[in-house]
Order: structure tokens, then sequence, then C-alpha cells
């Protein structure tokens, strides 16, 4: 008997502590304050520059004299372009295909897109630089040729 008088005595108790505590008031829910709607620019991208269109320039090279190198270049958006040779002075710019009018003994192999091999380079082109400008109008950087008789 003693043994349920106190688990009833605890049970009691138990409830007395829950019943003394204060109900927590409850609190209107808050209403968020919208703002009339106003009108949300739409983004729009800008121009894009011509060095953000060509994804792969083509690099300087230095190659022995006779030798062969490759250029390339990658326009994200069109896929004809056509190389240009520099002279060092900068006062002859001659197209690819017509490089053999001028230097006969240099193989030009192009694509048509945009990719350029040469080979047989002879010294005189020792300077020179190319580029590739593709249909858009835009082009690449201007890599150099550079002949280096040790190689």
């Amino acid at each position: 008997m003693k043994r349920l008088f106190c688990i009833v005595l605890v049970i009691v108790m138990a409830f007395a502590l829950c019943s003394c505590r204060k109900p927590v008031p409850a609190t209107a829910p808050v209403e968020p304050t919208v703002s009339p709607a106003q009108e949300t620019p739409i983004a729009t991208a800008p121009p894009i520059a011509d060095e953000d269109l060509i994804i792969v320039q083509p690099q300087d090279v230095v190659v022995r004299e006779h030798g062969s190198c490759a250029f390339a270049a990658i326009h994200r958006e069109i896929l004809d372009g056509t190389w240009h040779f520099v002279t060092p002075s900068g006062d002859m710019d001659v197209v690819s295909s017509d490089l053999n009018i001028y230097l006969p003994s240099v193989n030009v192999y192009t694509d048509n897109f945009s990719e350029m091999l040469l080979t047989n380079i002879p010294k005189i082109l020792d300077g020179c630089s190319v580029y590739c400008e593709f249909e858009d109008g835009s082009r690449t950087r201007s890599a150099t040729i550079k002949i280096d008789p040790y190689l």
C-alpha cells in the first residue's frame, strides 16, 4: 500500500507542477508588409567584345628555318576565318591563300575554318605576324613567327 501511495503522490505532484505553469499568450500573426508592385527591369547582357567572342587565340611561335608550325583560333559563333600575314614593318598584309605568290617555297595549309599549318618556313618570315579574321569582322590577336637557326 505504501508503494501505491508513493506512485499516486508522484502523479499528483506531476499534475500539480504542470497546472501551475501559466499558459503562453498567443500572439497575433504578423502580416508582412507588401509594397505596391514595381516593375523590375530585365537585365540585358552588355555587348560582347572581340576578345570575348574569340576563345582561342593564336600563340607566338619559335621555329627553325625550313621548319613547320601551326596556328589555331576559335570563335564562339563563327567557324569560317581567313588567316593573314603581316610584315614586321606592318606595311604589307597578305591573305594566306596569296602567300605563295610572294613566297612560293612556303606551304600553307588551311581548313577554311580556324586552323593553319605552315611548312618549309623561310628565314624571310622571321618577325612576321599572323592573325585570323572571322566573317563578322572580329580578329584574333597577332602571333609572331620567330626563326631560330639554333633549333
